[in-house]
Formats: structure tokens, sequence, C-alpha cells
């Protein structure tokens, strides 16, 4: 039986940070507020449960400063584990600074850390990146989260390392009931978000979560009852939302449910999603945009059907190009802003990246940004192993093969006449084509940017840059359709 401890214990929980952003010549990328949901989700279910859990964002901080703030606040005075989130490998390096950190203030303390897309099944690599750490653990711990803070359990629970049953596969869970805002730091410099579901199924060769069942969606029901409970959180009834979904595929009858419900309620919210450009209809649209829309996130990846195919997108691009001109049109004509992903992938040419900007200019008026970028490949178990082999015959190789291993993530050489330099300047040079800087600021603050930045201070933190490496054009006054059919 597993032991349970609670009495309103403190529960300290961190999603780590970064050193540098990702994207490093885009001064910008340092704003970026990314929620980690998932973590707050967890959150949610401990205080549930009767503990006292409190969520904290590394951002950008210095890993040092931001323990010795905890510290100072008494967070780390606890007899419960420490939970670190580790959302991407990119914050790895930061991760393994803030552990030390924590290891010299409080020696004492036991550090459990997960986020599924980084330690997959190999906690032996993860303990060798983040030295002194007590427990990983795998996959969603939506269900056994509650389990971790006592460590005579560690051993009973089979999603962890330290485990003495052979790991079995937990399946997919169902999506979060509900997020308490309460429980953030500083949440309200967040925009809010609310998951709607979870996994894809669409097999696209790039993508973890493509083998991942699609899950029913969340009830209109009980996405307006979280909805209300954040809105009096933050005691503001026009916050904008995402609806966090790999793939938002919603039914007609669920649309009609959202807005009735909507309307019941009076709840007048605009919202973000993202989709494929191939899963939805104009007339869907339409509905979804009096039901609030207002940002579309689309996975187009690629206007070139030889790239199409190599990513496993579609085995029938003609079609699939067809339906995202018809899904963008119908984002200009019912004033929703589009924002349009680009993946650069192996097998990548001058050919195919102009075809992509070729079909980028034709639909410029439906656009309201563009993010492009080539892929990075990550470790994740054999699975990657398999996918090298499979984009090497595409003629991709890594461009440090050691990173895999010391990173967890790797650059890539594209094929033998696209290097990753010269796919970074293809991707940045398809971004700034269609999206002005304030195309770019509109669509960040939308989500991403703390809800009190003004374009003001945005643009001075532009400021003698290197322009050229900026994802966006800084001199453009280019709008886009749907911007005008909002007015």
């Amino acid at each position: 039986m597993y032991q349970f401890h609670n009495t309103g214990l403190p529960i300290l929980m961190i999603s780590a940070g970064m050193l540098q952003a990702k994207k490093v010549n885009n001064p910008a990328a340092t704003w970026h507020r990314y929620l980690n949901y998932g973590l707050l989700g967890l959150a949610t279910r401990l205080q549930e449960h009767g503990y006292s859990p409190r969520v904290f964002h590394g951002h950008f901080d210095e890993p040092l400063s931001f323990v010795q703030n905890l510290h100072a606040a008494g967070r780390l005075d606890t007899s419960a584990p420490i939970l670190l989130s580790v959302p991407s490998s990119y914050a790895l390096a930061w991760a393994r600074k803030v552990c030390h950190a924590i290891k010299e203030l409080r020696p004492s303390a036991k550090i459990v850390v997960g986020g599924r897309w980084v330690t997959a099944d190999d906690g032996q690599w993860v303990r060798k990146q983040l030295p002194g750490i007590d427990l990983v653990v795998y996959g969603t711990a939506d269900h056994f989260i509650h389990h971790l803070l006592d460590a005579s359990n560690w051993q009973k629970v089979v999603q962890a390392d330290m485990s003495i049953f052979p790991r079995i596969d937990a399946g997919q869970s169902e999506v979060l009931s509900r997020l308490d805002y309460r429980l953030l730091d500083g949440f309200d410099a967040f925009t809010p978000s609310f998951e709607v579901s979870r996994g894809c199924g669409r097999k696209c060769g790039f993508c973890a979560e493509g083998v991942v069942p699609l899950t029913t969606m969340k009830s209109a029901v009980a996405l307006a009852d979280e909805i209300e409970a954040c809105q009096a959180v933050y005691g503001d009834a026009s916050i904008r939302a995402f609806f966090e979904a790999s793939f938002f595929s919603p039914s007609t009858d669920w649309i009609s449910r959202l807005r009735n419900e909507f309307a019941d309620r009076q709840i007048s919210m605009k919202w973000r999603t993202e989709t494929r450009v191939d899963n939805m209809a104009p007339s869907q649209v339409r509905e979804l945009a009096k039901a609030g829309l207002r940002v579309l996130d689309l996975g187009l990846e690629s206007a070139s059907p030889q790239q199409l195919r190599h990513m496993k997108k579609t085995p029938n691009p003609t079609a699939y190009l067809r339906r995202a001109s018809d899904l963008l049109k119908a984002c200009r004509d019912e004033g929703v802003w589009a924002k349009v992903n680009v993946l650069l992938y192996p097998g990548e040419d001058q050919h195919s990246v102009s075809q992509t900007s070729e079909w980028l200019d034709q639909h410029a008026d439906c656009i309201k940004g563009v993010s492009a970028g080539p892929l990075i490949l990550y470790r994740y178990g054999q699975a990657t192993c398999d996918f090298l082999n499979e984009i090497g015959s595409l003629g991709a190789r890594p461009v440090s093969p050691g990173d895999l291993d010391s990173h967890g993530f790797t650059e890539l050489h594209l094929s033998a006449s696209m290097s990753h330099e010269d796919a970074v300047g293809a991707a940045s040079a398809l971004s700034r084509s269609v999206m002005s800087a304030r195309d770019y600021f509109d669509l960040k603050s939308f989500s991403y940017f703390p809800r009190d930045l003004t374009f003001d201070q945005f643009s001075a933190s532009l400021s003698e840059r290197n322009q050229a490496n900026l994802p966006f054009a800084i001199s453009s006054a280019r709008r886009c359709a749907a911007d005008m059919a909002l007015q």
C-alpha cells in the first residue's frame, strides 16, 4: 500500500527555464512566458489531495538567483520532495544549475524530475544530465503524482526509474479537468490555458505525438465551467486564452454546444488554438469565430509535394494544399488571425523552399504570421535511432553527432545542398516575407508575452539589433486581411 502524509504540506514545483532563448538571434524571445499547464494541472491534483503546492517558472532567470530567491522566501524549507518539470531538452542546462544550487543550499532536499518528452524511459541518461537528483518519472503523472511525495513509495511507482516492477504503458490520460491559477506564482502575467484534448495519431514522421491516439474533446459544459472559474481568479472577464490541443479537431455538434454555452453564460472570451490545415472545414471556422476564436495556429509545414510526402504529412499533397488554401481564406473572411507553421525537413533544397515561399506569397493576405524553422532532432529513446536512420536516407546528418547524448538534441544539415545554416537563413526569410513586427507582436502578445507588455516596449528591445536575423520585417506596414475584417 502507498503511504500518504499530506496535512497541507507545502510542495515546491518548478518548471525549468532556459539559459538562453532557443532562437538566439531574436531578442524578443526572452519576453516569452510559456505556461507549463501540465505542471499546473499536477499542482491542482495535489491540492485536491490536501497538499499546498506552489508552481514557479524559471523563464530566463539566472539559475542561482532563482534558487536563492526561493530559499529567501522559505520555499526550500519543506520535507516533501521538490518536483522539477523539464519541458524541453533546451531546459536541461538551466535545470542542472538549479539542481546543483538546491543541493548546495539544502543538501537533504530530494528532487524528483519529470517531463515526458525529455525523460522518455531513460532514467540513467537523465541522471547523467542532472547529477544528484533522486527520482526520474516517465510519461504523464496525472494519476500518481501524490504517490511521489513519499520516498517510501518510489519503488512501487512503475512509471519511475526506481520501480521494482516492470514498466507498463499507462495509456493515454484524459485531459486535465481544471487548472487552479491561484497556485501559480505571478499568474496574472500569463495568458491562461485550458486543455481540451490530448494526442493526435496522424503519424507525421517528425512528431512524437503522431502515434498517440487523439482523446475525446472536453465537453463544452466542462470547458465553460473552467473558464468562468478562471475569470473569477483573474478578476477579468476579458482575458484571452489558449485552448490546448496538439490537434484541435471539434465536431460540428461540439462547436454548436460551445456557442450555446458561451451565449447562455454570456462568455465573450477571445481564444487561440492549433490544428492541421487539412482538418477543419471553412464552415467550422465561421462558427468557431462566433464562439470567440481569434487566432488559429496551422501546421502547414510545407507547400512542397516532395517534402509533404517525406514528412508523412499527407499521401495527397494536391488535396492537402487545396484544403489549406480554403481554410486560410475562411480565416481571412471571418477575421481570424492565421499563424502558419513551416518546418524545413530532411531532403529540403532550394526548389522545395521556393515552392513553399511562392505558396505563402499567394496567400499572404490570409496570413497574420509565419513561424518557420529547420527540424531539430531530440533524444527520445530508441525512436531517435530509428528516426535518424530514416532521415539519413533523405540526406540529413547531425551537425554535431555527440550533441544528442550530451545535450539531448542536435541540429541537422538537411541535405547535401542545404546546410543547417542555410536552413536557418531560409526559415527567417520565409517568416519575414509575410510577417511584420506588428504582426509578430500581436500574435505573441495574444498568448505568450507578459499581459502588460506594450508594443513600444517591444520595439525598444529591438533597437540596434541585426534586423536581418529577425523572423519579421521591422519596416513593413503590411496588414493582413483578417485585421481589416474586424473593423
